[in-house]
């Protein structure tokens, strides 16, 4: 957990589409992490990048929070998240959102963006 490449997913999958775009790209990536790098959703929109990227809703920093476990006696300072909904920012900068609440969701939502 402490590797340090927060923000990386996006732009990684990014770079993996231009160099194969005849392939299906996806990104993972936890709520935190994908809030460092969400801006990178306009580049893919004005150079017609077009990848997927799946965003874990858990409400937390996850890799600062478990540096403060390790370092800090599990005192948590500033990594609880109160997110928006990125489904909605992603759709304002030109790009699709799709909202999963349930697991049983979580399949046909990425059928349908892969289509897109």
């Amino acid at each position: 957990m402490t590797f340090g490449n927060c923000g990386y997913s996006l732009p990684a999958i990014m770079g993996a589409k231009v160099a194969s775009p005849e392939r299906p790209c996806i990104a993972y990536s936890g709520d935190g992490s994908f809030g460092m790098s969400i801006n990178e959703l306009m580049t893919c929109h004005r150079s017609n990048i077009p990848v997927t990227a799946v965003v874990f809703n858990n409400g937390q920093w996850g890799a600062e929070k478990k540096n403060q476990v390790i370092w800090y006696e599990n005192r948590y300072v500033g990594s609880n998240l109160d997110n928006p909904s990125y489904a909605e920012i992603s759709r304002a900068m030109k790009c699709e959102g799709i909202t999963v609440s349930h697991i049983d969701e979580v399949g046909d939502a990425l059928k349908e963006a892969l289509k897109m």
